[in-house]
């Protein structure tokens, strides 16, 4: 309680209405501590103010209600500005922290700006990353959907060649069994070609021989003779043919005897092929001596058979041609070289 309040007893007699009425004694300032305690005035002075604003609010329905005379007593102890003149200090300090208050608004109100800013750019920023990277992972997917479906049809390309590639392996040995029997059965049937012609052979010189000699007495025995020699002849004969065409592979199939000439059909093997072809020679009725004989060459070619063997002689040998007998070993050697060397 105040000291003015208790040197005064009569004061106190009367109550809190004559409390109310009794002056309030003069603070001292103090420089150094002026702007301190002015602004722990004001803040009081304001919290006075938010409770005198709403006495009734405060107080509890248990409390009683205060009476006219307490209620004026409390806002009054809690009102120091009404009983504090103002002072230009305090003007001041209240403008400076109005000031203050103001631009940290104003830098709250930038700085949600600046948040607001960045929120939506780190929204908009992520949203086109997300796109982009969408648009590449598709842009993948159909590449490597569009490879898969190449790789898979080269695969099936490659599958199938695979199925072509046994099938003609198959065939290929099939065709190399095929081509050992078939040698096999040329190797004997020109074993037998061999043993029938010795044996036509043979049989033309016995009828040769018979239609030579005529019948009855000594001649009849000379006959037989002839009929014992023959065949023996004949043999020698064709085992020279044989070890002729084995040395050179021209074998005489025939020969024929006519007017002014002699045919043989002959046969020339080698490594590209055989050519079958006609030499007719020129007899001593045609001929004035033997050195001017004329040979003649007649090539027995087909055109579907003979393909190959068409495009690998040389054109003179295509056709028919005529030279003397001096030059007959020359075309057979170009006959032979042309059945056994390799083509360029």
């Amino acid at each position: 309680m105040d000291s003015s309040l208790a040197k005064d007893p009569l004061a106190l007699a009367r109550g809190p209405m004559a409390v109310m009425d009794a002056p309030l004694p003069q603070l001292a300032e103090i420089p150094e501590t002026q702007h301190m305690a002015t602004m722990a005035v004001d803040d009081v002075g304001n919290k006075a103010e938010e409770k005198i604003e709403s006495p009734l609010m405060d107080q509890s329905p248990e409390q009683p209600p205060l009476s006219p005379a307490r209620y004026s007593l409390r806002a009054l102890s809690l009102s120091p500005r009404k009983q504090y003149p103002s002072s230009p200090s305090r003007e001041a300090s209240s403008a400076q922290l109005r000031r203050c208050i103001g631009d940290l608004n104003n830098k709250c109100d930038s700085l949600e700006t600046k948040y607001r800013d960045l929120r939506e750019l780190a929204v908009k920023e992520a949203e086109r990353n997300f796109d982009r990277l969408q648009k590449q992972s598709e842009e993948r997917a159909r590449v490597a959907s569009a490879l898969i479906s190449s790789l898979q049809a080269d695969l099936e390309i490659q599958r199938g060649l695979a199925r072509e590639g046994r099938i003609h392996k198959t065939r290929l040995d099939q065709s190399e069994e095929r081509v050992v029997e078939l040698s096999a059965s040329l190797a004997e049937a020109r074993k037998e070609i061999k043993n029938l012609s010795a044996k036509l052979s043979a049989s033309r010189a016995v009828d040769a021989s018979t239609a030579r000699v005529p019948g009855g007495g000594t001649k009849g025995n000379h006959s037989s003779a002839a009929l014992v020699v023959g065949p023996d002849l004949v043999q020698a004969a064709q085992m020279k043919d044989d070890l002729y065409a084995d040395l050179t592979g021209l074998i005489v199939r025939n020969v024929r005897r006519e007017p002014i000439e002699d045919v043989f059909d002959c046969l020339q093997t080698g490594r590209n092929g055989t050519l079958h072809f006609k030499l007719c020679v020129q007899n001593e009725v045609a001929s004035e001596s033997y050195e001017e004989a004329q040979f003649t060459y007649m090539p027995q070619l087909d055109e579907s058979r003979d393909r190959e063997l068409i495009d690998l002689l040389p054109e003179f040998l295509t056709d028919e041609i005529t030279f003397p007998r001096p030059q007959a070993a020359k075309f057979y050697s170009r006959v032979s070289k042309s059945l056994m060397e390799p083509p360029e």
